[in-house]
This record gives structure tokens, C-alpha cells and sequence, in this order.
């Protein structure tokens, strides 16, 4: 499901660092 795969994907890169996250947000 692509709203599960959007989910898991903020959570690695909010762990994992939030410059990652802010990309895929955006």
C-alpha cells in the first residue's frame, strides 16, 4: 500500500536523520 510505504519511509528517516526526512516530505 503506498500510504504503509509513505508511513514506514518517515519513520526510518526521521530515525535515521531529518535531512532524509525533509527530502522525502517534500
Amino acid at each position: 500500500m503506498l500510504i504503509g510505504k509513505v508511513i514506514g519511509t518517515v519513520i526510518s528517516t526521521r530515525k535515521n536523520s531529518k535531512l532524509i526526512g525533509s527530502k522525502f516530505l517534500i
